[in-house]
């Protein structure tokens, strides 16, 4: 697992942790099929999670992106522990099956408020590597 500690646009400490799971065997130039496991620890001080009767200036979920090649684009996203306030190690997040070719991704994840602003996700990515098939 490759674990990464960056700052969030709202100050947070993290930690991420990624993890590829191969589910499929193809050619290496071809995508493979995947499982994204991401793993983190964020500081909900300043803004808490959101919880079921507070939905205001909270943190809702985490969004997780491809960055690579400059290209924005989002993966999956899991929801905040609910009523989460300070320091929280462990909160996981599966992705359903992505399909990813072998070679350096740059994966950014993003806390993303209620009310919809999130973080930068460049300000908390880490690059993984996608090894080519077995053969």
């Amino acid at each position: 697992m490759k674990t990464l500690k960056a700052r969030s646009l709202w100050g947070f400490g993290a930690a991420l942790g990624f993890v590829f799971l191969g589910l499929g065997c193809r050619t290496p130039d071809t995508p493979r099929s995947h499982t994204l496991i991401v793993s983190l620890d964020y500081d909900f001080t300043k803004r808490h999670s959101c919880a079921e009767k507070e939905t205001q200036n909270c943190v809702k979920q985490f969004n997780v992106y491809e960055l690579t090649n400059g290209q924005r684009t989002r993966l999956f996203s899991f929801p905040a522990p609910a009523g989460a306030r300070g320091p929280v190690k462990g909160i996981k997040g599966t992705s359903g099956v992505l399909m990813l070719s072998a070679g350096d991704h740059m994966i950014g994840v993003t806390a993303t408020l209620a009310d919809g602003p999130e973080s930068y996700p460049e300000a908390c990515s880490v690059i993984v590597k996608v090894p080519p098939p077995s053969r």
